[in-house]
């Protein structure tokens, strides 16, 4: 058993009433209770007027079918507006609802649910349910009513209708239906197979109420609808439609449908917007007299309005106030119609169109005419349109872009004339620029006004003349910024080259006559350099000829204003060259007095002169033999003096003279035994205080050898002599040690400590005088204990003795400390 609800007609104005106020919730369904997931089926019954009527409807889930499963706002609305007394529908009815052959007949287009379709037969209309998807007819299969009722009530007829199938060959004859349709939702399918009964074709135009409520949703919705409605509604019968505008464009081509379709007279036309009336900023369109209602209003109404909803009632017009007109008149006007679709000719699409309306042809027919004489009109716009493109007249592209735009020529057309347009503008105002900037002498605007007429398209033949007078004026200023640039330059080429070119661009004579002299000047300098060099290279053979040229070259090249730099070379060859000549003299002079006083500065003027080293050479040999009697005594004197530094000097200087080479060697052994006499100074003194005997010895022997003075061997003989002593001493402190003599060994020990005092390189053993000591001590111990054993004789030579050996050992102590701290 399906849930049951109840919809009471205050209930159904409130909620339409809080959908205006938030237009957007338009778009939604009206009923939650039939879940897309499922869920149960819902008997609805709604009241369409205070007391009734009441229409009950059954929504089912969304598993089930498609869309249509619930009734939305949209269909609510339009179902209070069916059954409205006061309303522009309330009058069908009439006085015949009661009688079956009297009684209006209404049809509902993708009814869905039905619920508007079941409020025009709660309103006394035979009503018509069509939908092409099988699970809403099954639905409202229960709906209709056995035949035999139908004499004394209002009949229900469930009928398939698929608007592809039914219209939409004509929609793609006319090239309506060019938006590209969704082939995976079930209304779109197009099958002509179906076990459900289709709508006869016998009630063609025969209905006269035609209902739909929220069936666009694609743009080909919006083309087939107006023509179904077309097809079946009869001409004089009403249509009702709520939509709600998810799509403004999509809207708006249903509206325009409606009017290409001829549905509509702006005098029988209802417009109800989902909105706050307060609130909505196109009120004043919305109460326009019919009379102005046109179809751009009636489009710029739903835009105002997207997202909203929107309530359509009209009422189709008349077609020829009944009137039959003949089969063979009909068919001859379609023949036509046909034959000047063809063509595409529009006088004859006109003329065929007006009689196929007074012959009362098929709309679907007359609309295929209607939307060629379009075409052949964009065509003939377009056509003319690129006709004034080309001629480049800008008011006759102005006027045919007008004229395209009122054809209806695709937008991208006209868009692209409009840049052509703005093309011919700029291109005129390029040619006046260039007319302007033909007047001037500025390179710079000549310029600028070629680039901008080349940046906006002007042809080359236009810009020709002008690029001739850029040109001369180019070549006018290039030959005057060469003509500045050879004069600065002081290039004599260039002067010429530039004076050439000047000469045919037409400079003023001033500035020719100002390169010519600058050219004559320069010719001058050339020919002056010329003759400076010559002079420089020296072509005569004797300097003073040269000197001569040169004089004569540096004051020709001054008169003729040549710079110093310039002149330089050849002065500094002058100054040298006079040099060379002073120096020869004073040399020859020098020669003559063969002075060294005069030689030297004679030769060294004439090196730095630069003179010829054969003509010094004579010079220079007559200087040396000069110097060789100084050189000579001064080496002499270094000899005798002895001293190395100066006689190695002597010796340089002997050789730069020439002097011999027996005085050379001579001077050179001397320097020989000066050093090796230093070598045995240093050698003796390295030995100083030293114990080496042999070395000194052989020191000394050496220094005798090479003349060492003797006041120089003195102190070496003297050491030798020290060592010699106390290496006697030593042997003979031996001797009286084995000869074992108390006497003598005192008599060496104190010998050795005298010694020790006077020489300067102590040498006696210290273990030497240890050993005398200790042999000492033995040998008196011994004479004492040999005394001692005596009986009591010498007693008082015993008591001398130890007394005596008392002090021995005291001085023997000393003297050990001395020879410690002299090592």
């Amino acid at each position: 058993m399906d849930a049951t609800r109840h919809v009471s007609y205050d209930a159904a104005r409130g909620f339409l009433k809080r959908c205006f106020a938030k237009p957007a919730r338009m778009r939604l369904l009206c009923s939650t209770k039939a879940g897309r997931e499922g869920g149960e089926a819902l008997q609805v019954t709604v009241e369409l007027g205070p007391g009734g009527p009441v229409v009950q409807v059954r929504e089912v889930s969304m598993a089930d079918g498609w869309t249509g499963c619930r009734f939305s706002p949209s269909a609510l609305w339009l179902a209070l507006q069916v059954a409205d007394p006061e309303g522009p529908l309330a009058a069908q009815c009439g006085a015949g609802c009661g009688q079956a052959q009297g009684r209006p007949k209404a049809i509902e287009f993708g009814c869905g649910v039905a619920l508007a379709g079941l409020a025009a037969h709660a309103m006394g209309y035979d009503t018509t349910l069509t939908d092409c998807l099988p699970g809403h007819l099954k639905n409202l299969q229960s709906l209709q009513t056995n035949p035999v009722d139908r004499v004394a009530n209002p009949a229900v007829v469930v009928r398939r209708l698929d608007w592809l199938l039914d219209v939409g060959h004509a929609a793609h004859a006319a090239n309506q239906t060019r938006d590209a349709i969704d082939r995976g939702s079930p209304e779109n399918l197009g099958e002509a197979e179906s076990d459900w009964p289709n709508l006869e074709e016998e009630q063609l135009q025969s209905f006269d109420l035609a209902l739909a409520s929220d069936v666009v949703y694609e743009p080909h919705h919006a083309i087939l609808l107006p023509m179904v409605i077309s097809r079946w509604l009869k001409p004089g019968g009403w249509w009702a439609v709520a939509l709600a505008i998810r799509d403004e464009e999509m809207c708006c081509r249903f509206v325009e449908q409606l009017d290409s379709c001829g549905l509509y007279d702006p005098e029988h036309l209802y417009i109800q917007t989902a909105c706050v009336p307060e609130r909505c900023c196109k009120r004043a369109m919305r109460d326009l007299p019919s009379s102005e209602l046109t179809t751009k209003r009636l489009c710029d109404l739903v835009r105002a309005h997207e997202g909203g909803a929107v309530l359509l009632q009209g009422q189709r017009p008349e077609d020829g106030k009944g009137e039959v007109v003949p089969e063979e008149e009909k068919r001859l006007a379609r023949w036509n119609l046909k034959r000047a679709m063809h063509d595409r000719r529009i006088a004859d699409i006109e003329k065929a169109l007006i009689a196929g309306e007074e012959c009362h042809l098929y709309p679907m027919e007359l609309e295929h005419a209607r939307h060629t004489l379009l075409e052949a009109r964009k065509a003939d716009a377009l056509y003319r349109l690129e006709k004034t493109l080309s001629d480049g007249e800008i008011a006759a592209i102005r006027a045919a872009i007008d004229k395209a735009a009122e054809a209806g020529v695709n937008a991208s057309k006209l868009q692209s004339a409009e840049k052509v347009l703005e093309d011919v503008k700029k291109q005129e105002d390029a040619r006046m620029l260039l007319h302007e900037a033909g007047r001037t002498a500025n390179i710079a605007q000549l310029r600028q006004a070629l680039e901008d007429s080349v940046s906006l398209g002007l042809e080359e033949h236009e810009l020709h003349h002008l690029r001739r007078r850029l040109s001369r004026l180019e070549r006018k200023v290039e030959a005057q910024e060469k003509l500045q640039a050879a004069i600065a330059g002081h290039s004599i080429s260039a002067l010429t080259e530039s004076i050439a070119l000047a000469s045919t661009t037409g400079l003023p004579a001033a500035e020719l006559d100002k390169a010519r002299k600058a050219l004559k000047d320069e010719q001058q300098k050339a020919a002056a350099r010329v003759i400076l060099k010559d002079a420089r290279l020296g072509k005569k053979a004797s300097p003073e000829g040269r000197i001569s040229d040169l004089h004569d070259a540096l004051k020709g090249a001054k008169s003729a204003g040549l710079t110093e730099e310039e002149m330089q070379g050849a002065q500094v060859v002058l100054d040298q060259l006079v040099m060379q000549v002073a120096a020869r003299r004073a040399l020859q002079e020098a020669v003559e007095l063969a002075t060294i006083d005069a030689l030297k500065p004679a030769i060294e003027d004439a090196r730095a002169a630069g003179i010829d080293s054969e003509e010094v050479k004579a010079a220079e040999v007559q200087l040396e033999n000069a110097y060789k009697p100084t050189a000579r005594l001064k080496l002499k004197e270094a000899i005798q003096s002895r001293d190395i530094p100066t006689i190695l000097a002597a010796i340089e200087q002997g050789k730069a003279v020439g002097l011999s080479v027996m005085a050379i060697a001579e001077a050179s052994e001397i320097v020989q035994e000066e050093e090796l006499r230093i070598q045995l100074r240093k050698r003796l003194a390295k030995l100083y205080a030293s114990k080496n005997l042999q070395e000194l010895k052989a020191a000394i022997n050496l220094g005798q050898t090479n003349g060492l003075k003797e006041e120089e061997l003195n102190d070496a003989r003297k050491q030798v002599a020290e060592l010699e002593e106390q290496e006697a001493l030593c042997q003979r402190i031996s001797e009286a040690i084995q000869g074992g003599e108390i006497v003598q060994i005192k008599a060496m020990i104190a010998e050795a400590e005298e010694v020790r005092q006077r020489v300067l390189t102590p040498c006696v053993p210290p273990e030497l005088i240890q050993d005398a000591e200790k042999a000492l001590k033995h040998e008196i111990e011994s004479a004492a204990q040999s005394m001692l054993m005596e009986a009591a004789t010498g007693l008082s030579e015993v008591e001398e003795e130890l007394r005596s050996l008392g002090w021995l050992q005291m001085r023997i102590c000393r003297y050990l400390q001395c020879i410690c701290r002299c090592h």
